[in-house]
């Protein structure tokens, strides 16, 4: 909560510095704590790389990071040029020209920023995007199967996977198996070892996917001893 108010705090204090150049201190001080607490907001938000790159919150705070970086090398321009000066009258208007210009470029980046802030609000946070199961449902001849991966992301995941029927009825079977396949990192087809957790549920509690990408998943379904089915899809693993 303290972070979030010094940050808030002081982007206004710095949106307001822009209209009063002459609080030069006052500006610099705010980009200072921006700076500092947005990345404190920053690492409690994303958490990783991964979520950094992988989901709409971390790459709506790339944008933001970028164009608070030419904001902030503008107004150092600008601060630079109002504490060196100029002894000549028409250095000083080329330099005031000069000067308008990069406070329209800061003014209307300051103005995306608010945009893409608002953006990142409404957005669910990159840590909590990337810790969240992943659903998929395939479809078999006859039937539905859906499957829950968790966390997905590469390492040990828990796999849920249910049988249905058409209307999303619980759908008694016989057996489930699976494989999982990553042609894209040379990963050949793995076999999961399902177990039986309800009449149409089945499970694998330590399913091992060693790397992160688009996996290839196969499911072969026994309605009883003689019916087979079988579905396939994709699923992303981060």
């Amino acid at each position: 909560m303290l972070s979030t108010i010094a940050h808030v705090g002081a982007a206004g204090a710095w949106l307001g510095g822009l209209t009063v150049v002459l609080v030069v201190v006052l500006a610099f001080v705010s980009v200072i704590v921006i700076v500092a607490t947005g990345l404190v907001e920053s690492m409690r938000q994303v958490g990783s790389v991964d979520a950094l790159t992988t989901t709409t919150y971390g790459r709506l705070l790339i944008v933001e990071v970028v164009i608070v970086a030419v904001l902030v090398a503008l107004g150092g321009l600008n601060r630079r040029w109002l504490a060196r000066g100029s002894t000549t009258a028409g250095s000083v208007d080329a330099g005031l020209l000069s000067l308008r210009r990069r406070m329209v470029l800061e003014t209307l980046g300051a103005i995306v920023v608010v945009a893409v802030t608002s953006l990142l609000v409404n957005a669910a946070p990159a840590r909590e995007t990337v810790s969240r199961p992943v659903d998929k449902t395939l479809r078999a001849q006859t039937i539905l199967i859906d499957v829950t991966f968790e966390p997905a992301r590469k390492g040990r995941n828990e796999i849920h996977r249910y049988a249905l029927t058409k209307t999303g009825l619980p759908q008694k079977v016989y057996a489930i198996s699976a494989t999982m396949a990553l042609p894209s990192a040379g990963v050949e087809p793995i076999s999961l070892k399902l177990l039986r957790a309800g009449p149409n549920h089945f499970q694998v509690l330590g399913a091992d996917l060693p790397v992160a990408g688009t996996w290839r998943l196969t499911v072969q379904v026994q309605l009883d001893k003689f019916t087979e089915e079988s579905a396939a899809g994709v699923i992303r693993i981060r």
